[in-house]
């Protein structure tokens, strides 16, 4: 009989894991809290009540390639045209050209439009909040919110740290105190994001990506020009670490109205329609120096996502090759036992 894996989280690493395994003898379901797959491969649509649309990518806005593994990957998913490159170098608002030494990629037609590719195939139960886990019977017994219950053999968490230890310090789940503290010493940097629907094309350069300096502002992105909403023009707007910080309980009004205020040089005409979300942990400052832990007590436990990483990187766009090598590496471990 097939064994069962359970995985928490259906970002880039819980979509890689479970594809990874998807050919063998293991029995995979993801479950994720959210609406849709793909963490911070996020895009939505964005209406004004006049029935003008268009589109945001409003997690990660691109993404680059530099391991041989995940280039592999991107090659497969751009021949798949699930993939395209958006550019390799963008300005910064004193007009400096900031250059990448490999390609841009973004999602075809947008972001979240990768992580659905990948999931064509997959068992996925979304909006299902995982509250408690417990090992009983030789098997893990994960219970959701929503009152469903399942069973694994197996079972991989890959959501942000902080999360992920809750959930194991809420289920009584016995950690190392050496590995506790090489957990709980990671930490995030936030990010307030605000989308906004133009009745005119930016004034973002070409390819429609800025990073803006001395600012609350840290990226705009024009997804007209990037290929994500073809026909309206629309912004997204993402505030530093410090501004997000600072302003985290903020009333979203208020936020949305500085930063709106802050992109004002780049928006020509009016701003339709606004839409506000929070990332808590939009990018790892700091990392677990692996790609994936195994705990075999009480019952196989594997930990992995975009925070388990070799080395620190402070570049985002390198923040989804990280999820997926973590993915392969979490992977290795769960064959490890078959």
């Amino acid at each position: 009989m097939s064994k069962r894996c359970i995985i928490i989280g259906s970002g880039l690493t819980g979509l890689t894991l479970a594809k990874q395994l998807k050919p063998s003898p293991w029995c995979v379901q993801v479950l994720d809290k959210g609406f849709g797959p793909g963490g911070r491969l996020a895009s939505r649509p964005l209406t004004h009540p006049a029935g003008t649309a268009g589109q945001c990518d409003y997690g990660a806005q691109f993404f680059r390639a530099t391991h041989p593994q995940f280039q592999r990957w991107v090659q497969t998913m751009e021949e798949q045209q699930a993939v395209a490159v958006w550019g390799s170098a963008f300005l910064d608002s004193q007009g400096q050209q900031r250059s990448f030494s490999t390609p841009c990629y973004r999602g075809v037609p947008h972001q979240r439009w990768l992580a659905l590719a990948l999931a064509q195939d997959l068992t996925l139960y979304q909006q299902t909040r995982v509250d408690q886990i417990h090992w009983q019977s030789e098997s893990w017994q994960i219970q959701a919110s929503s009152g469903a219950s399942f069973q694994a053999d197996c079972l991989a968490i890959t959501p942000p740290l902080p999360q992920t230890l809750d959930l194991l310090r809420t289920s009584s789940i016995p950690i190392a105190p050496e590995v506790q503290t090489q957990l709980a010493a990671v930490t995030y940097d936030a990010c307030l994001t605000v989308m906004a629907l133009l009745d005119q094309p930016s004034l973002i350069p070409p390819p429609g990506g800025l990073f803006v300096r001395d600012s609350p502002l840290q990226w705009i992105a024009c997804n007209q020009q990037k290929g994500i909403s073809v026909s309206t023009p629309a912004l997204t707007i993402h505030a530093t670490p410090e501004f997000s910080q600072d302003h985290w309980d903020s009333a979203p009004e208020t936020v949305v109205s500085q930063l709106i205020q802050a992109a004002q040089p780049w928006i020509a005409g009016s701003v339709l329609a606004t839409r506000y979300h929070r990332w808590k942990y939009s990018h790892p400052k700091t990392v677990v120096g692996q790609r994936a832990i195994a705990l075999p007590c009480p019952g196989p436990l594997i930990l992995a996502g975009d925070a388990f990483s070799l080395t620190p990187d402070p570049d985002p766009s390198l923040q989804l090759e990280q999820a997926y090598l973590s993915g392969l590496a979490a992977a290795d471990l769960v064959r490890q036992f078959d």
